[in-house]
């Protein structure tokens, strides 16, 4: 994958992964992700939509996540991008939140 590849992003390989987590019995009661969620300039517009396909595939494990930043989210775009994540994390686990 090269940077704003947002077509090749491998959102397959990130929803298998949290289904095979989601289908662990017993469940861990919780998960920790160790960032590079986005391969992404900060001019090119794609880092919301990858984000957007990272959480897509996130949707699949139900229990609580602890997302950590890898240095492809600081880039100076991070303030941004985090806000919109953790919007969408919390109106997952509470809805009817923004």
């Amino acid at each position: 994958m090269t940077v704003d590849d947002t077509a090749s992003y491998p959102n397959l390989i990130i929803t298998k992964i949290f289904q095979d987590i989601q289908s662990r019995s017993p469940r861990q009661p919780f998960s920790i992700a160790t960032g590079d969620y986005i391969f992404a300039s900060n001019s090119g517009g794609q880092a919301p939509m990858q984000l957007d396909k990272y959480l897509d595939a996130r949707a699949n494990y139900t229990n609580p996540l602890f997302p950590a930043m890898g240095n492809h989210e600081c880039t100076g775009y991070t303030t941004r991008i985090a806000a919109r994540a953790r919007r969408r994390e919390r109106t997952a686990q509470y809805p009817g939140t923004t």
